[in-house]
């Protein structure tokens, strides 16, 4: 069915990425897809805490995020970064997706 999706893992090199695949076109038994990059919650998280510190005066002490990000302008996470005492909200909103490289911006959440 087109627009059916699945997740998978796909390994290359030794490496295993999670994608997701979309079917694009069914022409009788033959089947049609696209793999769409997947940033998985712990990369998602460690992705954040590199650029918030590019920022901040020292690294975040942790991030928590909702689930993983998938590369589809619009696509979106919620995450919670702790620095200390205090603790802060952001939506992270994919911004462009150029192969398996996913752009996104962040905001707080709120």
């Amino acid at each position: 069915m087109i627009g059916a999706e699945a997740r998978c893992d796909v390994t290359t090199a030794g490496v295993t990425l999670q994608r997701t695949a979309v079917v694009t076109s069914v022409e009788g038994l033959m089947m049609n897809f696209d793999l769409i990059p997947v940033l998985t919650k712990t990369e998602v998280e460690g992705s954040l805490l590199d650029e918030l510190t590019a920022h901040l005066a020292r690294r975040p002490d942790s991030a928590v995020c909702a689930g993983n990000l998938e590369g589809r302008p619009g696509a979106t996470v919620d995450c919670t970064v702790v620095v200390g005492p205090d603790s802060a909200a952001f939506t992270l909103t994919v911004t462009a997706v150029d192969g398996t490289k996913i752009d996104y911006s962040y905001a707080p959440r709120g």
